[in-house]
């Protein structure tokens, strides 16, 4: 099984969501999605999850590292 990512910062999927991982609590994840993409509509959905619902998403693709911490 691929190890659920423990760097802060932005993933992408295999679907194009976006999941941003923060350093700590039960939340830790901000999972972005296309919401009626259309021409017109470029809406987003969010939600906050936790890691049991990014591994269903597994592999993810390292998009940016936060930095400044």
């Amino acid at each position: 099984m691929t190890r659920i990512p423990d760097a802060l910062g932005i993933y992408e999927d295999a679907d194009g969501d976006l999941w941003i991982r923060f350093e700590d609590g039960k939340d830790k994840w901000l999972h972005l999605t296309r919401w009626h993409p259309t021409p017109i509509d470029r809406s987003w959905m969010s939600e906050f999850v936790a890691d049991e619902d990014v591994e269903e998403h597994m592999p993810l693709k390292g998009v940016s590292r936060m930095v400044g911490r």
